[in-house]
Order: structure tokens, then C-alpha cells, then sequence
């Protein structure tokens, strides 16, 4: 989020279905959280890919957010490095093995996948194809308030 310059709009679409891809994992492998796919619109069905024998729910839910974050942001390219730093973080820690790290990123990008796959079905790319709001100064339409309504200066807050 540092390298792009989202809308409110766009932003919270990159967070929310880069958290989904998180969650899914997590729903996936946790049965005591709530099930949220019932609520959102198209009825998200993410089918669980083989589980790893060695899985780690922290790795595969931090790959996943990096993964689907990847494939829906702008700057996505810059969050392989991310993906590559959390992999050796594991590895160097014992806490995965190479080929166990392999496992799960398999596992991770297949959820990941699938919940950009959803994405691509919000209609969200037919937003720039709207026309724009132009400000109109007549009576019953709603116009941008001027920046210095208080009449002060800008240099010190002073009249």
C-alpha cells in the first residue's frame, strides 16, 4: 500500500480479499471459526487443496495474504521479495523444511487462486468505466466545500 496510490475504495478491496485469502486457510484448517463464506455476495466456495503432512497455518496464511495481494495490487510484483523472505524465515528457523516449504506454498497459492478468481467477479474493473462525479454549483447538488472556509491563512493558522 505504500507504493500505490489507491482510492479508499481500491484499498479496502486489496486488504479485504487479501485478508480472505488468509482466512480461508485458516477457516479451512480451524474448525471453530466463523464460517463468513454463507454472507458474501457469490457465495465464495474456496475447495481445500490436499493439506500438507508437515502444514503450518502461519506460513500458508501470511503466504496466501502476500499471494493474493501479488496478483490484485499494482505494485504486487514487490511483495515476491516478501513471500521469498517469509519462505527462508522458516526454513532458517527449522521450523519448515525446503521440501515442506514447497508443500505449503503449493497449498497457500491454491487457495490464493481461488479467492482471486472471486475477485475477478466483483465487477470492481467496471468502476472506471462509470462516469465521473462533475460538481455542480446549483441549488440541490452537492459541491466540494473550499479548503480555507475559516478564512485563515495557511502560514499560521492566523488571520
Amino acid at each position: 500500500m505504500l507504493h500505490d496510490v489507491a482510492s479508499p475504495v481500491a484499498a479496502s478491496r486489496f486488504y479485504a480479499y487479501s485478508m480472505l485469502g488468509a482466512y480461508e486457510i485458516a477457516l479451512l484448517n480451524h474448525g471453530q471459526l466463523p464460517n463468513i463464506n454463507a454472507v458474501i455476495k457469490g457465495n465464495l466456495k474456496i475447495q481445500s487443496p490436499v493439506v500438507p503432512k508437515a502444514f503450518n497455518l502461519s506460513f500458508c496464511t501470511n503466504y496466501a495474504l502476500l499471494d493474493v495481494g501479488r496478483q490484485i495490487m499494482p505494485s504486487g510484483l514487490l511483495l515476491k521479495e516478501k513471500q521469498k523472505e517469509l519462505t527462508e524465515y522458516f526454513v532458517k528457523h527449522k521450523w519448515l523444511s525446503q521440501k515442506n516449504v514447497e508443500e505449503n506454498i503449493r497449498y497457500a497459492e491454491d487457495v490464493a487462486r481461488q479467492v482471486v478468481q472471486f475477485a475477478r467477479t466483483d465487477d470492481y474493473n467496471k468502476l472506471s468505466t462509470y462516469t465521473r462525479y462533475t460538481p455542480n454549483k446549483k441549488e440541490g447538488h452537492w459541491y466540494p466545500t473550499p479548503r480555507n472556509i475559516w478564512g485563515l491563512s495557511s502560514h499560521n493558522g492566523k488571520q
